[in-house]
């Protein structure tokens, strides 16, 4: 009997010993991870902006993680190839268990690698602050207890870690192991979270977009977008420097947005993105047809090559309308092509050239600060391709194509499209098929005066399918569209429109982030300004019968408004301060019948002030893919704005843009700073 004893102790022991001995396998020190830099220079972290604050996301999530995440095998992004198009997100986290405070910072994001002990894996490290020894002891105490685990948001999705590794004041978490996939070269955003027993969360350490050279073993090879210039029969093409504008851009002191065509590449672009798709517009002097253009790095690009943009699009402006040009964004297949190198340009074909003398391009994807060098355009000798007259081609009626609704379209892989029934009984259907089928033809679908060049269609019968999703257009749910569809020939000669219809989408373009409007609280002791109402001038409007202008200005916020149907998608109102001011402030107010009319609201709009003889841009209201006006559906409700740049002026032009019929019931201008 003794020795049956004696044997169930020793083998309870045995079981004890081998019991420990795995619970501190996954947090040993391992002597091939001493390899790390020392993480005293600041230089080496990636949680710091150009002035050395912290940086966060530009947008969150609106739930807050209170609760342990289940596995990460049931998340979607756990299952496909991420990239760049899927806008890396954090949640709303509960502040007050922030570890991000820079007085009270325990541990941050130091880099991806592929840490030796986790067999190749691409793992993230991150370092401990020992100015927060205390936070950072219970913590480790709890992880070695088992009392505290861990878990990992990449771009929105939990990945609760099971593997990791302690190496003096490093800790490295195999998050390939976890489920999660990345794409090298591709910004993600990155939270670690403690959860306690109760599956709570106890903490969490937030970061900014981190750029990362790793990429998993199931990553197909992605090829890039660059080409190689012809070596002649190229023109250099000069930009008009005085037409040089931005929009979503807080450019940083040492720079300016004129160092982005001036020729040198040592002079650089930089500039923090305040919405998601920030804007450069800028002119020729002359139409021209732009068919290359280089993109130049930064003169610092190899030490900071997260500020690379991962993305932009190239328009031109046709009428008042934008054709997209080239569009080069990072996705599972493909990449900009844009290296970290100093001063180093990367070459870009223009796939549909047309001829234009306005342009814009906006930085798709972009991390919160971008920079580039130089950009450098060109047009081919002897080239031309003549611009598509918006008034030109053939009006196709009722009978010939009738526009039918938006949809997720399964032949097109779920992508969002626009559907037209385009009967192929007729002449013209039967040529529009043909041609299209045949690549003697392309479609164009313009939303709000943006044209979009269709890569993708299918035929249904007489039904036509466009994807609009590829040809990149952001297409939010319930959301009033205009919307027309041109067939042109492949040298760009419109053949055939459709008139522009309103149509409301219920869909939603995957991987979009959450629209914000741009509209502010208006802080209190701001002093009012008055506007002389003889002033008051509108032009390209026939207003309605109770509509007139001057009661924009006449202080009445519920019931007399200004409205009218447009004779195009755009129209002007100057007016006078009954003395100079500089504004600082602005408020309007929706119309009094804007419920019954949600499609009257101006889509947007400029407000411009008059310095000697020129008009100068102060504030820039108009909806992109991320950010809108805020006007919303509700009769006579006050909305406000912030000029960020005043300037003392007496003569103001305000450009609306918006759908063939607006109103506005009043508008309030203010000085000052408030408190």
């Amino acid at each position: 009997m003794k020795k049956i004893l004696l044997s169930l102790v020793i083998f309870t022991v045995c079981l004890w010993l081998l019991a420990s001995c795995g619970s501190e396998e996954t947090t040993t020190t391992n002597s091939q991870s001493s390899k790390l830099p020392d993480p005293t220079p600041e230089s080496t972290l990636v949680t710091t902006g150009e002035s050395g604050q912290e940086t966060s996301p530009a947008t969150t999530a609106a739930t807050k993680p209170t609760t342990k995440p289940q596995d990460s095998s049931k998340a979607p992004f756990g299952t496909t190839t991420p990239s760049s198009t899927q806008t890396p997100t954090l949640p709303d986290y509960p502040s007050n268990l922030c570890l991000n405070d820079l007085d009270k910072m325990a541990i941050k994001l130091l880099a991806f690698e592929k840490p030796d002990a986790f067999s190749g894996n691409v793992g993230i490290t991150y370092v401990f602050n020992d100015n927060a020894a205390d936070l950072d002891q219970r913590l480790l105490d709890g992880m070695q207890n088992k009392t505290v685990s861990l878990a990992l948001r990449i771009n929105g999705t939990l990945y609760p870690i099971t593997d990791y590794v302690r190496s003096g004041v490093y800790l490295s978490l195999n998050a390939e192991k976890a489920g999660a996939m990345f794409v090298a070269g591709v910004a993600y955003s990155v939270a670690l979270e403690f959860y306690d027993t109760n599956d709570s969360l106890i903490c969490y350490s937030r970061s900014e977009l981190v750029a990362t050279p790793f990429s998993t073993k199931k990553t197909p090879e992605r090829k890039p977008l660059t080409v190689t210039l012809p070596t002649e029969g190229l023109n250099k093409v000069t930009v008009n420097q005085n037409s040089l504008s931005t929009v979503g851009f807080e450019i940083w002191a040492d720079s300016s947005v004129a160092n982005l065509f001036d020729g040198n590449t040592r002079t650089r672009f930089g500039a923090t993105a305040q919405v998601t798709v920030p804007t450069v517009f800028f002119n020729l002097s002359q139409n021209e047809t732009l068919t290359y253009y280089t993109v130049h790095t930064a003169s610092d690009a190899a030490m900071y090559p997260e500020r690379n943009p991962l993305g932009w699009r190239l328009y031109g402006k046709i009428g008042d309308m934008w054709m997209l040009l080239s569009k080069v964004e990072d996705t599972a297949t493909e990449e900009t092509g844009l290296k970290a190198e100093n001063e180093t340009g990367f070459s870009y074909a223009i796939a549909a050239p047309f001829a234009c003398s306005e342009y814009k391009i906006e930085f798709v994807f972009s991390s919160p600060m971008v920079q580039l060098g130089d950009i450098t355009l060109y047009a081919t000798k002897d080239f031309s391709a003549p611009a598509p007259d918006p008034n030109a081609g053939s009006i196709l009626n009722n009978s010939q194509a009738v526009l039918s609704s938006f949809r997720l379209i399964s032949e097109l892989q779920n992508r969002v499209g626009v559907v037209y029934y385009l009967p192929t009984g007729s002449t013209v259907g039967n040529t529009i098929r043909a041609g299209l089928d045949r690549g003697e033809m392309f479609a164009t679908v313009t939303l709000d005066k943006t044209v979009y060049q269709i890569i993708d269609h299918v035929w249904n019968g007489d039904y036509l399918y466009l994807d609009l999703q590829s040809a990149g257009a952001p297409v939010f749910a319930n959301v009033i569209y205009q919307v027309s569809l041109g067939i042109h020939k492949a040298s760009g000669t419109r053949l055939y429109y459709t008139n522009a219809q309103s149509l409301s989408s219920p869909y939603e373009t995957p991987n979009l982030p959450e629209r914000i409007g741009m509209n502010i609280t208006l802080p209190q002791g701001l002093t009012q300004v008055s506007v002389n109402t003889n002033s008051v001038k509108t032009e390209n409007i026939e207003h309605f019968g109770d509509g007139d202008p001057k009661q924009l200005f006449d202080g009445d916020t519920k019931n007399s408004k200004i409205g009218g149907t447009l004779a195009e998608g755009t129209f002007t109102l100057t007016f006078s301060l009954r003395s100079q001011a500089a504004l600082t402030y602005y408020t309007v107010y929706t119309g009094n019948d804007t419920q019954s009319h949600p499609e009257r609201n101006p889509l947007g709009w400029q407000l411009f002030g008059k310095v000697g003889e020129e008009y100068v841009l102060l504030s820039d209201i108009r909806e992109t893919g991320v950010a809108y006006s805020g006007l919303e559906g509700v009769n006579a409700t006050p909305y406000s704005y912030k000029i960020e740049t005043p300037t003392a002026c007496k003569d103001y032009m305000i450009i609306f843009d918006t759908n063939s019929m607006f109103q506005l019931n009043e508008m309030i201008l203010y000085t000052g700073t408030g408190k």
